[in-house]
């Protein structure tokens, strides 16, 4: 998935008993804003592995604890990854944090949509 997909992801649009989820719309920057768009393509249909199904059931499961202890102060955005008050992640702020990752990693700097062309090439293999 393309960043601004990843972070414009609604839980709606995950199916977790079903094993996938739908790309219906996109957070983007404009200017010094963040706004949610359409995609770039048509709402695509993505099969996920049961890792990644489990890995969002916790999150998911995080997530609600999180929404708990901030009680009235949370922002319910239904999006599925969001700062921990509930509010989206700003798409620059997560470009920032992705590079800290890299680089703590110690793997060859890449930009998060190399992940996308990495996945898609190991898929293939």
């Amino acid at each position: 998935m393309r960043k601004g997909e990843v972070l414009g992801l609604r839980w709606k649009d995950v199916d977790l008993e079903g094993a996938n989820l739908t790309i219906s719309q996109t957070l983007v920057s404009v200017g010094s804003r963040s706004q949610f768009s359409t995609p770039k393509t048509d709402a695509g249909r993505l099969d996920l592995d049961v890792v990644t199904v489990r890995v969002l059931k916790a999150h998911k499961a995080q997530q609600a604890e999180e929404k708990l202890m901030w009680g009235p102060a949370y922002r319910d955005t239904s999006l599925v990854f969001t700062r921990e008050d509930g509010e989206f992640i700003e798409p620059g702020a997560f470009g920032v944090a992705f590079q800290r990752l890299v680089k703590r990693s110690g793997v060859p700097r890449i930009r998060f949509h190399d992940c996308r062309h990495t996945y898609a090439s190991l898929a293939l293999q």
